[in-house]
């Protein structure tokens, strides 16, 4: 064996032990984007959970939920702004977690479990009427994932595209 085959099994060597390394560091930069993936979705749901959670746990909170959600009753204005705010957040929950999972950001079950708490109240007249009053704030994406969530809409309850006072 001369020197120059020496030297060239020594550079094949050398470059089959540099693929290998790039191979293990894209292995490694994968398993590194999904454990980060995992824990955003973890701190998603979890903050969510904290923002979601007080509209649920107290009787007034309960009481005022069911008042909101029965037909007839007629809001005062701090319960018109409170539940705003609160579907406001929901949808922007919604949007978040579209948004992480459309950039591979997050797990896909976060957007199906956004779509879900969205869907639920959805449900009620009351939040097809704010939808339809808030609909134009959004933007398309919003809009059509939502839109979906409500296809029983009668005619006069179709979303417009000027917000209703």
């Amino acid at each position: 064996m001369t020197l120059e085959t020496i030297y060239y099994a020594g550079q094949t060597v050398a470059v089959l032990i540099i693929i290998l390394t790039l191979l293990a560091l894209l292995y490694q930069q994968r398993q590194a984007n999904k454990i980060a993936r995992n824990e955003l979705s973890i701190a998603l749901v979890s903050n969510s959970s904290t923002v979601l959670t007080p509209w649920t746990t107290t009787p007034e909170v309960s009481e005022f939920f069911m008042r909101v959600n029965t037909k007839g009753h007629k809001l005062t204005e701090a319960e018109r702004l409170r539940y705003a705010n609160f579907m406001h957040g929901l949808i922007v929950f919604l949007r978040g977690a579209v948004t992480l999972v459309e950039a591979k950001l997050s797990e896909p079950y976060i957007a199906e479990e956004a779509k879900m708490a969205v869907q639920f109240f959805m449900n009620f007249q009351r939040s097809h009427k704010w939808w339809r009053a808030s609909r134009s704030f959004y933007s398309e994406d919003v809009q059509s994932i939502v839109d979906k969530m409500i296809p029983e809409l009668a005619p006069d309850e179709v979303p417009s595209e000027e917000p209703s006072a």
